[in-house]
């Protein structure tokens, strides 16, 4: 163990660990205050112990920062800036700072809780939601306030016993409330496992790479293995600039698709093609089955409902034309439930930018069909046999396809179901009409017959 010299009363040096140990009740006290009792935690920047505070009569916890390696004590300073600026809920609160015989501390408030997820006796999309959205609205405050953690990790999230997360060790944080950064260029810093591709190739990391780090976290807990499992960090690093990863709801039965789509797309390789904030990735997430959620009635008839479940049990491609907001997401997803209820095999093209990642959830991840030889032939041959099988391929938008995946489906036959703008030529289509004002009526409430604010409503929007 690394160890932090000071002196006890008779001037020989003592250890924090030989602190950890000492009878708390003669043993010695940091600066002279805090009775430090054991070792909870070590990291690679130090270590935290549980410490009693006579003062305040309440037990504490001290971190300790190694002094070795450049820029410790500007790290130590960004940690003490940050946590004095982040007063918020859900983030740890620091409670005082210092120095001892030369050395830096951060006395914060003692966290009781587990690693996230934290302590569950099953894992799954209903029992991690609450605490997963919690660290999101979390994380959502902290970007608000122009700070990115960037070492979003489990141990780094503690989850207490009324499952409420606490997010802790602001050690690596950017902002321009922290000071300015002392990451050299190039350089990687955070735990690899959880670190967004930009990281791994030793660039500027945003909020989104937070939030990718939410989503390997989140993956791991449904699937009880990492997106990425390579061995090493070379390893991990070529899969994370260069694979896409299983979907979830290819790995684990019952993972609502929303979820699973939501994690695949924060998963992305370039930033840009993620979801841009903590609050867009809440809203993805809320869209699952289970997740509470504004849920508006039935607008309008079920014909483009009907025509996209019949084109897809006669193994047809059918186009659904209709304009933003035209409610053909909906449909799609509405769609997906009824065919996935009768027990057909139902798959999104996902958003991507390489070769065939929109087609990842179909054929597989990427170093598979490398493996295989001649990719566009492997996966031709794939998406067509899956498609012969009765598989049903949902495309919501697109242009946020790869090109070699849309140019595959062009000319691929069977159940394709793809929302689009405008109708194509030669494609069979189900176009969705504007709603008229007697079917947005029921919209809204109150008196018709005095007031018409049902009426007025509807004619307004």
């Amino acid at each position: 163990m690394d160890t932090w010299e000071t002196l006890d009363a008779s001037g020989r040096g003592q250890t924090w660990s030989q602190w950890a140990v000492t009878d708390p009740t003669t043993g010695p006290r940091l600066a002279g205050r805090y009775q430090l009792l054991e070792l909870v935690g070590r990291g690679s920047g130090g270590e935290v112990y549980r410490a009693h505070d006579p003062v305040e009569g309440r037990d504490v916890a001290v971190k300790r920062f190694r002094m070795e390696g450049e820029g410790i004590r500007g790290r130590v300073r960004r940690e003490v800036a940050a946590l004095r600026l982040l007063d918020l809920p859900g983030v740890v609160r620091i409670l005082d700072d210092g120095e001892a015989d030369g050395d830096p501390f951060v006395i914060m408030e003692l966290v009781e809780g587990k690693p996230f997820p934290g302590a569950l006796a099953e894992l799954s999309w209903e029992t991690v939601k609450g605490r997963t959205l919690a660290l999101l609205e979390i994380l959502a405050r902290v970007h608000d306030a122009g700070v990115v953690h960037r070492d979003v990790k489990p141990s780094n999230v503690l989850v207490r016993a009324d499952g409420r997360p606490v997010l802790l060790d602001f050690g690596l944080a950017r902002g321009g409330g922290v000071g300015s950064t002392i990451t050299r260029t190039g350089a990687v810093l955070g735990t690899p496992r959880y670190l967004a591709p930009e990281q791994l190739r030793g660039e500027r990391a945003g909020p989104r790479a937070d939030l990718y780090a939410v989503a390997v976290m989140l993956y791991e807990a449904l699937a009880d293995r990492p997106p990425h499992p390579a061995q090493g960090f070379e390893g991990l690093r070529r899969a994370r600039l260069s694979e896409v990863p299983v979907p979830l709801h290819r790995l684990v039965a019952g993972i609502p698709l929303p979820v699973s789509e939501a994690v695949a797309r924060m998963l992305a390789l370039e930033p840009g093609d993620r979801l841009p904030t903590a609050a867009a990735f809440i809203e993805a997430l809320e869209s699952a089955p289970g997740t509470p959620a504004l849920r508006l009635p039935w607008l309008g008839d079920r014909a483009g409902l009907s025509a996209l479940v019949a084109a897809a049990r006669a193994g047809q491609r059918l186009d659904l034309v209709g304009g933003p907001g035209s409610g053909r997401s909906t449909l799609l997803r509405e769609a997906a439930a009824v065919l996935s209820g009768e027990g057909r095999t139902v798959a999104w093209a996902l958003r991507g930018n390489t070769p065939f990642e929109s087609l990842s959830g179909v054929v597989g991840p990427g170093e598979a069909l490398a493996a295989a030889g001649d990719v566009p032939a492997r996966v031709r041959e794939h998406l067509a046999a899956w498609l012969a099988q009765g598989g049903v391929l949902l495309v919501d938008d697109g242009d946020d396809l790869d090109r070699w995946s849309r140019g595959l489906l062009e000319v691929a036959e069977g159940a394709v179901l793809t929302a689009v703008a405008a109708p194509r030529e030669g494609r069979p289509a189900q176009v969705l009409l504007p709603l008229t004002e007697a079917e947005l009526v029921p919209l809204f409430h109150g008196p018709e017959r005095i007031l018409h604010l049902p009426g007025d409503g509807a004619h307004e929007l």
